[in-house]
């Protein structure tokens, strides 16, 4: 069963995404939902998540190791996500979240 984390926003190819960590038993995921403007962001004025249907489970902390999800095992998907053999390499993600939160 999952439990949710931290949020944090992250700028990407000149966009905000949303980042959303999930601990799970064996490691944590991490969903990237988005993309936004960035003058839009990805919280309301009232600093509350925007909301976006569908994500894609970008990469899983093992250890303190980052690696890439098998989208097949993962239970993080859902009718109307994204198809995530479109979204972009989940490295630039790992980097950018890397920096927000350290």
């Amino acid at each position: 069963m999952s439990h949710p984390g931290k949020k944090v926003q992250v700028i990407v190819g000149g966009q905000c995404w949303r980042v959303e960590a999930y601990h799970e038993r064996t490691c944590t995921e991490y969903l990237v939902r988005g993309p936004w403007s960035l003058a839009q962001t990805a919280w309301r004025p009232d600093g509350k998540p925007r909301w976006m249907r569908g994500h894609v489970t970008c990469w899983k902390m093992v250890g303190g190791k980052p690696m890439a999800v098998n989208r097949n095992k993962s239970r993080k998907n859902r009718i109307g996500d994204p198809d995530g053999k479109n979204m972009p390499d989940w490295q630039p993600f790992y980097e950018a979240w890397q920096e927000v939160v350290q």
